[in-house]
């Protein structure tokens, strides 16, 4: 907005045009005020230090189904929280940590694994002793974790070379 001979203008209106249609002599523009962009959704990739992506999930592209072992349970203590599982022995302490135990349809976070023992996050109490297990190692969301333990470093989701001191602080 502004008066002939001046030279200040002000925005009295922000926008865009979304459609223009030509009728004879006249030309109907239709728009939409700039607050409309605000209902589009923003940028969703966090910048960090780690992977962003869920292990297993689309992002991340290994396969739970390329990791995982079936074994059965030998037995289960602590409130069922704690499952002894033969073939976790054949890994390293700490594998199976962050990653997933499958009983039939029940999931559970695997929050330790220490020789044959795996331990959840909550207990599970439809599994019993004897049932089938599937155990999908976990990921410390680490560039050296997605390169040896998943090879899978082309997926990586994290930032690693970021400084740590910033330039303009």
């Amino acid at each position: 907005r502004g008066h002939v001979g001046e030279t200040d203008y002000i925005a009295y209106w922000k926008g865009r045009v979304v459609n223009a249609e030509v009728s004879g002599n006249s030309i109907s523009i239709q728009c939409e005020s700039i607050f409309t962009s605000i209902q589009r959704p923003g940028l969703r990739a966090k910048f960090e230090y780690t992977c962003r992506h869920a292990l297993y999930s689309g992002l991340c592209g290994a396969s739970a189904a390329t990791y995982g072992i079936n074994d059965q349970i030998v037995e289960i203590t602590n409130s069922s929280t704690k499952f002894n599982i033969t073939d976790c022995a054949s890994y390293p302490d700490g594998w199976f940590t962050g990653g997933i135990l499958l009983v039939g349809a029940y999931r559970r976070f695997i929050v330790n694994h220490v020789g044959t023992i795996i331990t959840v996050s909550r207990p599970l109490l439809e599994a019993a002793a004897n049932d089938f297990a599937v155990v999908y190692p976990g990921c410390d969301h680490t560039m050296t974790t997605c390169k040896n333990k998943f090879n899978n470093i082309l997926n990586f989701g994290g930032f690693p070379w970021v400084p740590t001191k910033n330039p303009f602080g």
